[in-house]
């Protein structure tokens, strides 16, 4: 059971790591973006 889960995991993880990655990473610099333009 234990051994599904982590299989479906690294599944998820490989198909969608990189948008989340960019997400991120999208999210982060908007964030310092808004921090550098607003303070």
């Amino acid at each position: 059971m234990k051994m599904k889960m982590v299989a479906l995991l690294a599944i998820f993880h490989s198909k969608y790591a990189p948008i989340i990655q960019m997400a991120l990473l999208s999210v982060f610099q908007g964030g310092v973006i808004y921090w550098v333009v607003f303070y």
